[in-house]
């Protein structure tokens, strides 16, 4: 066998080393090895995105995934979502169980990517990061689950996790369904985690606690007396108040808000009147 010289000068292989440190290094090897097919599968989720509550497809695909690498998952009866236990080493009756979480569903939103894997469903795009999400809590598991065939029993760590791939995100249902399913019983401590642009691949952004604002949702009906264009001023234009109120409300919410809370307000959607010569009587 060919023999390296490491950074100390000692002639040693790539199995000496995994005796030396084996942990760390381990999941280093094991993360390069199996890099280009994590890649792929982030890839094939990517191309073949799911709305909120729709997400079948994508949860027979991780139940697929977790099956391959001998982990058991469950699926609540909605019929969508992944909750999955994996128990490393010999874990006590006191030691916490850990869970890692994923979201899962895509935006309703057209895909303008013109590469091999862009969307193939139209008017649908993973364009929040969520087949990352889901592709790096997939490598977790199966990264743990390799550690326990590549390093003596003695030095497997012991620990209880827990795999939970979360529908609806975007819809802000999904966690409620989640915690309704049981996904969060006996769970001590949760790690969520999201892909950022703004951090320099490589590394990575902890915080504990509240990263990101709760998601409500809030419909807004502005009714008043529509009538012709041509003169508005027989008419009472919602069109015109709520064109106000959007502004008043982002102009209003960063004066009232706590700056050391985030806080978001965004309107996404406007729908009023059918023709462009007459004011309606409604806006949503």
């Amino acid at each position: 066998m060919m023999r390296q010289i490491s950074e100390t000068g000692w002639r040693i292989s790539p199995s000496d080393v995994e005796r030396v440190v084996p942990f760390e290094l381990l999941i280093d090897r094991i993360a390069d090895d199996r890099q280009a097919h994590w890649i792929a599968g982030r890839r094939e989720l990517h191309a073949h995105p799911e709305p909120s509550g729709q997400e079948y497809k994508t949860t027979a695909y991780i139940v697929e995934r977790l099956k391959s690498l001998g982990i058991e998952s469950r699926v609540p009866a909605r019929g969508i979502g992944v909750v999955a236990d994996l128990v490393l080493g010999s874990p006590n009756s006191v030691s916490p169980m850990i869970a890692v979480r994923a979201d899962i569903d895509a935006l309703r939103m057209q895909d303008r990517k013109g590469v091999a894997y862009a969307s193939a469903c139209a008017g649908l795009a993973h364009a929040c990061g969520h087949d990352a999400h889901t592709t790096i809590v997939l490598a977790t598991a199966e990264l743990l689950a390799t550690l326990t065939t590549r390093l003596p029993e003695s030095e497997v760590p012991s620990a209880r996790i827990r795999f939970i791939f979360q529908a609806a995100e975007e819809t802000a249902e999904g966690a409620a369904w989640m915690v309704e399913d049981g996904a969060l019983e006996d769970v001590a401590a949760i790690l969520g985690l999201h892909v950022d642009p703004t951090i320099a691949v490589g590394k990575i952004g902890i915080r504990y606690g509240v990263l990101t604002a709760q998601v409500d949702e809030v419909l807004i009906t502005v009714h008043g007396k529509g009538g012709h264009a041509a003169r508005p001023q027989h008419t009472t234009d919602p069109l015109a108040a709520s064109a106000a109120l959007v502004t008043s409300l982002y102009a209003l919410v960063p004066r009232r808000a706590d700056s050391l809370y985030p806080t978001v307000f965004t309107m996404g959607s406007i729908h009023g009147g059918t023709a462009s010569n007459v004011i309606p009587d409604v806006v949503e």
